[in-house]
């Protein structure tokens, strides 16, 4: 994404990663990216972790039903490629790149509120897609259902995640986790 960067440490890992023997079992990799959020590096807190890394003959995006999203445009859904055989498997790189989420907060709230509007619509059609990690799935599924998700969300990234050793940063992030999800809510109930 744009608003991701990579540097020498993970180029590094990739090229090795590409000589390995074993390289043909995989049709793709995790990356985790560190958020830094407001100029600072968030230490602790929530991670994204998602397939960046990908064979283009053994993985695809699965077609989802969301074009009935209106507000969603030319913004990318957030789901995973996934294999096209089983056969192949899915690994996980070491090292992380970094992702700049917060410019200001105006920027943040425009795109998210899209992001919202789209979760609402694919929550209220079940419409997502099965992601490829059958643990992730599972809490996927888990977390959809619960009631109070923002305060869960805040919770788990200043507390679970130790979000709160990263200071002011921290809290404003874990706080941005739980509007996210107040935003959602919002839509769902537009939707009803």
């Amino acid at each position: 994404d744009a608003d991701e960067l990579m540097f020498p440490d993970i180029t590094q890992e990739i090229s090795q990663l590409l000589r390995t023997p074993d390289i043909k079992q995989y049709a793709g990799f995790f990356v985790r990216g560190g958020y830094i959020w407001d100029g600072q590096q968030l230490k602790h807190g929530l991670k994204n972790n998602k397939i960046v890394l990908l064979h283009k003959h053994r993985m695809e995006y699965p077609i989802i039903n969301d074009l009935g999203c209106k507000i969603m445009g030319e913004i990318e859904g957030h789901y995973q490629p996934i294999p096209k055989d089983q056969k192949y498997k899915i690994g996980q790189l070491k090292t992380k790149i970094d992702h700049y989420a917060f410019v200001d907060m105006d920027d943040w709230t425009k795109r998210h509120q899209k992001y919202a509007a789209w979760e609402a619509f694919m929550i209220t059609n079940k419409a997502y897609p099965i992601d490829p990690s059958y643990r992730r799935q599972c809490c996927k599924n888990l977390f959809r259902k619960l009631p109070f998700r923002g305060i869960i969300a805040f919770l788990h990234s200043y507390i679970l995640k130790m979000g709160i050793i990263d200071g002011v940063a921290g809290w404003n992030f874990a706080k941005t986790r739980y509007e996210y999800y107040k935003l959602v809510r919002n839509q769902l109930h537009k939707s009803l």
